[in-house]
């Protein structure tokens, strides 16, 4: 009984979260479970500083400098709030970074085994696979005298004979495949990210992961009718558009436009400030505009929406080779910027053709506060709440 109890798991953990992307940084304190719903005990979010012209040098430092102030908090107010709850004995066990677009470039390839004769498959085949692809990757690297770490790998289906299961260990088939989705990200980036996150607190587990995995796993549990569908993850500089096709993760494609271009525009037209220009945005979008500023702001968001529209249409030919593109598109940006793409995704296209309202699925705080629980009263983070739920899942599966 003794030994049993020594080596139990423990039930929860305290851990850390944090969630870099081209918009802001937010930094979470939460309670993972093995055997219930999370809870976020404390959240802090940054925004990036308006850039007037993007460039990427000061977006990567003012970023860095966004991080280094979230851990600050995080370390002065976080630990001291939970002094007065019941994990003030607790330690910070975990670390966990999320990096959206455009901080990392992602690929999903096909790995595949194949024997003359019927073979089980095992666990040790499929780290080999992983193992493979990981290798090609560091000779590639070695090569090219590249600065691109690997920081990501994640098994996002496997297939038996052609057939996708959920238990493929210790079945017997002919040949197996391997839906792998790997993620990279520029060395002196991720040492300066680590070396800001890691200067406060000591964790005995840390990992990163990108958005896009974090995404479509926490999607297809909380909608598991849904095989085949688009991400549309619109951030502050780019905008990321993973296609999930028969339950698996095939591809992620970005361009170079988010929010903060309608943002500068408005900025510019109105001659304002970049949080008269995001109050102004809000406002017009809902219906709350004064009459003087309303027809130029409306000109502005038809005309961004129309440029939006056209690189996401131009976007999804990217996915040509994967056949038939689903209609069914998760849209995940956050008030008030929701409604600015929702509607841009309702514009007609050059051919004339419109989406179909239905299909389009913006992604709500509402929806994902079922599957967790939060400290205090007010709105939650669509983000920090989304990544939270997916943790809880890696957690629990340990």
């Amino acid at each position: 009984m003794f030994l049993s109890s020594l080596f139990k798991k423990p039930e929860h953990e305290i851990s850390i979260l944090f969630d870099i992307s081209s918009r802001s940084v937010g930094g979470a304190l939460l309670k993972l479970s093995r055997d219930g719903k999370p809870k976020i005990l404390y959240t802090a979010r940054l925004a990036i500083p308006f850039l007037k012209s993007p460039d990427s040098k000061e977006l990567v430092s003012e970023t860095l400098s966004a991080l280094t102030k979230v851990v600050g908090v995080l370390e002065k107010e976080g630990i001291a709030h939970l002094t007065f709850t019941e994990f003030k004995q607790h330690k910070i066990r975990e670390l966990f970074l999320v990096f959206s677009s455009p901080w990392y470039i992602s690929q999903t390839k096909i790995a595949r085994m194949e024997k003359e004769k019927p073979f089980t498959f095992t666990e040790g085949m499929l780290k080999e696979m992983l193992e493979h692809e990981k290798t090609v990757h560091e000779k590639a690297a070695a090569l090219d005298k590249n600065t691109i770490d690997l920081f990501e790998q994640k098994v996002i289906q496997v297939k038996l004979n052609g057939y996708e299961t959920s238990k493929p260990f210790g079945q017997t088939a002919y040949f197996a495949e391997a839906n792998i989705f790997s993620s990279f990200i520029d060395s002196l980036l991720l040492k300066q990210v680590k070396d800001i996150a890691l200067r406060s607190f000591h964790p005995k587990r840390f990992e990163i992961h990108s958005f896009p995995g974090v995404a479509y796993s926490v999607l297809r549990d909380i909608f598991p009718g849904s095989n085949d569908f688009l991400i549309v993850d619109v951030g502050g500089e780019t905008t990321e558009i993973s296609l999930v096709k028969t339950g698996g993760l095939l591809e992620t494609f970005s361009f170079p436009i988010g929010y903060n271009q309608t943002l500068r525009e408005i900025s510019r037209t109105l001659e304002v400030s970049q949080d008269i220009a995001l109050s102004s945005l809000s406002l017009f979008l809902d219906g709350k505009t004064f009459i003087k500023t309303a027809g130029k702001i409306e000109d502005v968001i038809r005309g961004k929406q129309k440029e939006w529209n056209n690189s996401f249409q131009n976007a999804l030919l990217n996915f040509s080779e994967q056949g038939v593109i689903p209609s069914l598109i998760y849209l995940i940006a956050g008030m008030p910027f929701t409604n600015l793409f929702d509607g841009a995704l309702k514009m007609p296209r050059s051919d004339g053709k419109i989406l179909d309202p239905k299909n389009i699925k913006p992604l709500e705080q509402q929806t994902l506060s079922l599957h967790y629980e939060r400290s205090g009263a007010g709105e939650g983070d669509l983000f920090l709440s989304l990544e939270t739920v997916f943790l809880n899942k890696i957690f629990s599966k340990e």
